[in-house]
């Protein structure tokens, strides 16, 4: 892990396992520390030492409504997905896991993350990304309203 103090920036690679019994439902909650935000939109990838098309997984960032799996994930193989338009995580990552198999799972997430302070994530990337969003829909000739 590295850290840069002036900033309060972390960059450590999260992994997590959880046991997700045969017929359950399984919740597991990676949080983001208070007072901090993870910046990163690199790949979270989802492994399980079981793999069955009985077995769906659910993705949320921060709240159930920012879902970024609606329909579930079978979990017929190891999924990588990308974070989209939730790359900024305040709170959570939240993983549902249905198995509906016959058999448990261990499931392991895993992604790297760029923990920032709040504060940094306020006064500076966030006007960073508003004012680049504005420049290039400027020169597309996009509202950038509508792109929000």
């Amino acid at each position: 892990m590295s850290v840069i103090h002036r900033w309060r920036v972390t960059t450590p690679l999260v992994r997590t396992t959880f046991l997700c019994q045969a017929g359950t439902t399984t919740i597991a909650m990676v949080n983001v520390p208070s007072g901090y935000a993870c910046t990163r939109s690199h790949p979270l990838k989802i492994e399980s030492d079981y793999y069955d098309r009985n077995i769906r997984v659910y993705v949320y960032v921060d709240s159930r409504s920012n879902n970024l799996t609606p329909d579930g994930l079978p979990l017929t193989n190891e999924i990588t997905m990308r974070m989209g338009k939730f790359f900024i995580k305040r709170n959570y990552i939240g993983v549902k896991v249905v198995n509906n198999s016959s058999t448990d799972a261990y499931v392991t997430i895993m992604f790297p993350c760029h923990i920032i302070s709040a504060a940094v994530l306020e006064r500076v990337f966030i006007p960073f990304l508003r004012k680049a969003c504005e420049e290039v829909c400027r020169y597309i000739g996009v509202d950038p309203e509508g792109v929000r």
